[in-house]
């Protein structure tokens, strides 16, 4: 699967397809998904949305090859994901996961790990990710280390971490960008530049992202609800107020509080 894959696809044709897709813990006997089926466009921002404990970390984890799927079929670009070269799979993936991964290497490692640097691509990063600041107040700029491993290494807050995962992710720029809770330490303000970015300036990217503000919504395409493993339904925010009993009560449950 390579970049030359992507760039055949034009934009709204299908790239990921759920096709009955089942899958269990093992030596238990509650069903995590039970018969999912869907399909997400090229340059589609998928907003995933359901209680805790429904299955929406494990369709991400499905998709990302990390559990293997007991029944159905997950195709990316057609292919199905078991045949895809899992470092190929990898690549073409830029992931924030809530439990984000801090590495107690320099700042400027930290985000291009092992990518190629590029400073302005590095400059640019930085700004985007809003880590201007951070940058200007440590000892060494980006070759600071950081992390308390080292002597000479500065901590951050979790706000801070979270913001430098952020950056990992989109100096990476890679096809498909998924954010599952990424911004749980992050204030209100922070995070909705978080998704307002992945929204304006990442336009031309396939988007997945979960958070448990029901306002970000209003930011997809596209809301798919899961309810006990299930799609419940896979429509616009607008129409799923306006057909969905128990989106419009979780979404209404939610906009009281800033009344």
């Amino acid at each position: 699967m390579t970049q030359e894959d992507f760039d055949s696809v034009s934009n709204g044709e299908t790239i990921i397809e759920f096709k009955h897709v089942k899958f269990d813990y093992p030596n238990s006997n509650q069903h995590v998904l039970n018969d999912i089926f869907f399909s997400i466009k090229k340059g589609e921002k998928v907003f995933l949305v359901g209680a805790n404990g429904v299955g929406k970390t494990t369709i991400i984890d499905c998709l990302l090859g990390l559990y293997p799927i007991d029944k159905g079929t997950i195709l990316i670009l057609g292919k199905n994901l078991e045949q895809i070269d899992p470092v190929s799979l990898k690549e073409n993936f830029s992931v924030i996961f809530q439990n984000y991964i801090r590495y107690n290497l320099t700042l400027k490692d930290n985000i291009i790990l092992k990518e190629k640097y590029n400073k302005k691509k590095f400059d640019d990063t930085i700004k985007e990710s809003n880590l201007n600041f951070l940058v200007d107040r440590l000892s060494k700029k980006e070759e600071t280390y950081l992390g308390k491993m080292f002597i000479a290494g500065e901590d951050l807050s979790g706000g801070q971490w979270q913001k430098v995962a952020l950056a990992r992710s989109i100096y990476k720029n890679s096809n498909i960008f998924i954010l599952d809770e990424p911004t749980a330490s992050l204030d209100a303000e922070t995070e909705n530049d978080v998704y307002s970015l992945m929204r304006e300036e990442k336009k031309e990217k396939t988007i997945i992202f979960t958070s448990h503000r029901l306002a970000f919504a209003k930011m997809a395409d596209r809301v798919l609800l899961i309810e006990n493993g299930t799609v419940a339904a896979f429509d616009t925010h607008d129409n799923l107020m306006n057909a969905n009993d128990h989106y419009r009560s979780m979404f209404n449950m939610q906009s009281g509080w800033y009344d």
